[in-house]
């Protein structure tokens, strides 16, 4: 047993909607399940989501014998309060109804119910097991005008109501299991789409409990009273939708981790890209967690690069329990390759399906077999076919385990946009089994080292990807010494390394709760901007730094200062030491000294371009980086003069915001 988590705590998870595939509720099971066997802890998984099927899910789903321990809470059946999961008989809702045509809706387990020609209602159902999930009543216009959604006892849960002639919501009711309504959602029409404007929580009475201007605000309430015993809670967040809600908790009990599951970037994925949508609340805001976990360094650091460098964030990779010795290599099928991924666009399945059509012209008993699940099924069925490759590549669905493919195969391949880590990888070398993989952000360079356990592809390269597995498919003994380095390399991920390290995360931000800064940002006043030795090429600084906001008395000599200069379009980068003079409490007097000549000695290419200058605060949690130069004294912003040597080095300030740079020309 992994020696004890903090005593006296409370573990929440909290994905984004219980899935009973993919990979993020697979991962965070497997991480409850790692939880109790090696630490004896006992996992909460709060879901916030409408779920009239979360209790289905709750009993066919995570009621295994692995999983056992583990609860669920939903924040609907908070608010339904005491009538929740009352036994009744269930309401027989037959399919059919007298005086209507039947039509199927293609490609969708809904039926269409029309009367004289036309619509009035549509019908839902669970493809699994045939379950009505809801019905829709449409008007005369054709407009839906009204939803009720069913539980799997037949009984209503939810109505909603439409605008007559946009189909926008107005107002939603929730009702407990006796047809009580113990919730009110009002919503306002904006850009075309049903804006929560009231929420109304009612007590058995039918009297208003409360009231909540959003969601965000219903979720943080729940997570308040969850959270008023005086004990320690973590709360473990998976799912991103739930950030903000979590971020707006403030008590000192209460300990906000954050799990990056994916890439936090919009393509092309460098450092700077566009934030993808749901990583923005943390990562604008990256001071407030109290911790922020990735799945590699590689994340991490362009994370930092992007945000700055905190003592809250932390790299856990996942953990996989495969087999204890190696898989017979004999039993392989030397000639089969396997994908195991969600048919989806993201994981670019069909990059697989385009090289092996040159495997195939090559190695014509080539299989690849690719097992998984989702909306791209139809067109790589038909990209199969119009390739005619159906004699060699089979959409084999989903797998209960996949350790089997992976044992059964060559190689697998993964050909995906980005990843957080690839938890498909390690799965695969844990078995043996190499992999031939796109060279993404982030995880694959982090457990294949190429030519030695698999291959690494230039993204998107479809040739080179169809090359390398044409080369393992060639030479049988190629792949059996990797197959050894596969199972080799997946022992590093273990999993008792991996809960010591959560381990370490949750002793480690006990210990610097205390020491959290509150600081908002600073300022710095410029006061003096000149060159002190001209031929020497020394150019000085001097300005006083504000700090804003609140901090811990006892940790001010944690705080550090340091400039930085970069080139504009390159974003080289180099790093300069200030001297700090306390003036007061919360303000110095910085010195900066730029022995430029030097500092542009030794840079991997010419210095010719704009260099930016910045000041730094790294203090614990809190990273704040400001231009210099906006605020300064008359004497500062006189006009500098160039120096000359191998370069023109010109000090100025740009517009329109008079921030101090250097051209070097």
């Amino acid at each position: 047993m992994i020696k004890l988590f903090p005593k006296n705590s409370n573990y929440y998870f909290i994905p984004n909607i219980i899935e009973g595939y993919g990979g993020l509720p697979q991962a965070m099971l497997y991480r409850a399940d790692m939880f109790r066997e090696f630490a004896h802890i006992d996992v909460t998984i709060l879901t916030f989501n409408f779920d009239p099927t979360i209790n289905y899910f709750t009993n066919t789903v995570i009621n295994q014998e692995r999983y056992k321990s583990l609860s669920i809470l939903n924040m609907y059946d908070f608010l339904k309060g005491e009538n929740q999961h009352i036994v009744q008989e269930p309401i027989e809702r037959p399919f059919a109804e007298d005086g209507y045509t039947i039509e199927r809706l293609e490609e969708e387990n809904a039926f269409r119910f029309l009367k004289d020609g036309l619509l009035e209602k549509i019908k839902s159902f669970d493809p699994s097991n045939q379950r009505l999930l809801s019905i829709q009543y449409f008007n005369e216009k054709q407009v839906c005008i009204k939803r009720e959604d069913v539980d799997e006892y037949g009984r209503i849960t939810r109505t909603t109501d439409f605008e007559q002639d946009q189909g926008v919501p107005t107002q939603e009711f929730y009702y407990d299991e006796l047809g009580h309504c113990y919730l009110r959602k009002l919503y306002t029409e904006k850009n075309g789409k049903g804006k929560i404007d009231q929420i109304q929580w009612f007590d058995r009475n039918g009297h208003v409990k409360e009231i909540f201007s959003t969601e965000e605000e219903l979720q943080a309430y729940w997570i308040d009273f969850l959270t008023e015993k005086p004990i320690n809670h973590f709360l473990i967040v998976d799912g991103r939708y739930l950030d903000h809600a979590v971020l707006s908790i403030k008590k000192e009990n209460v300990y906000s981790i954050f799990v990056t599951h994916s890439t936090h970037l919009r393509a092309p994925y460098h450092f700077d890209s566009v934030l993808r949508l749901g990583n923005r609340p943390v990562l604008k805001n990256p001071g407030k967690p109290d911790g922020i976990v990735f799945f590699t360094e590689a994340q991490k650091a362009d994370v930092v690069r992007r945000v700055g460098e905190r003592n809250t964030y932390f790299v856990i990779p996942h953990a996989y329990k495969g087999p204890t010795t190696l898989p017979d290599f004999s039993k392989r099928d030397v000639k089969k390759a396997v994908v195991v991924a969600r048919y989806h666009k993201e994981k670019q399945v069909d990059h697989a399906i385009k090289a092996f059509r040159t495997v195939v012209d090559e190695i014509p008993d080539a299989q690849l077999d690719l097992y998984g699940f989702g909306d791209e099924l139809i067109p790589l069925q038909e990209l199969i076919d119009s390739l005619n490759l159906t004699e060699n590549v089979f959409l084999k669905g989903m797998i209960d385990y996949s350790g089997e493919a992976f044992e059964d195969a060559s190689f697998s391949v993964l050909t995906s946009k980005y990843e957080g880590f690839g938890l498909v990888i390690l799965e695969s070398l844990a078995h043996g089994c190499p992999v031939v993989s796109y060279d993404i952000k982030y995880g694959p360079s982090d457990m294949i080292t190429n030519g030695v356990n698999g291959y690494l592809v230039k993204k998107d390269d479809i040739e080179e990807l169809a090359a390398q597995m044409i080369q393992l498919f060639k030479d049988p003994n190629l792949v059996e010494q990797m197959s050894l380095q596969a199972f080799k390399v997946a022992q590093k991920f273990d999993e008792p390394t991996f809960v010591k390290k959560w381990k370490l995360l949750f002793d480690t931000i006990i210990e610097q709760k205390p020491r959290r800064n509150q600081l908002s940002g600073f300022e710095f006043n410029l006061n003096k901007s000149d060159w002190l030795e001209r031929p020497l090429g020394t150019y000085g600084v001097e300005g006083k730094l504000s700090l804003v906001g609140n901090y811990p008395k006892t940790t001010l000599s944690e705080m550090e200062i340091f400039w930085k200069v970069e080139e504009r379009e390159t974003r080289e980068q180099f790093f300069v030491k200030p001297t700090m003079i306390p003036v007061s409490k919360k303000e110095w007097r910085v010195h900066g000294v730029f022995p430029v000549f030097n500092l542009y000695h030794n840079l991997s290419n010419l210095p010719v371009g704009t260099w930016d200058i910045s000041l730094i605060l790294k203090w614990n949690n809190a990273f704040f980086e400001k231009r210099i130069g906006y605020q300064k004294s008359a004497e500062a912003a006189k006009e500098k003069a160039e120096i000359k040597s191998k370069y023109v080095f010109e000090p100025y300030y740009t517009k329109p915001y008079g921030n101090l740079s250097f051209r070097v020309k």
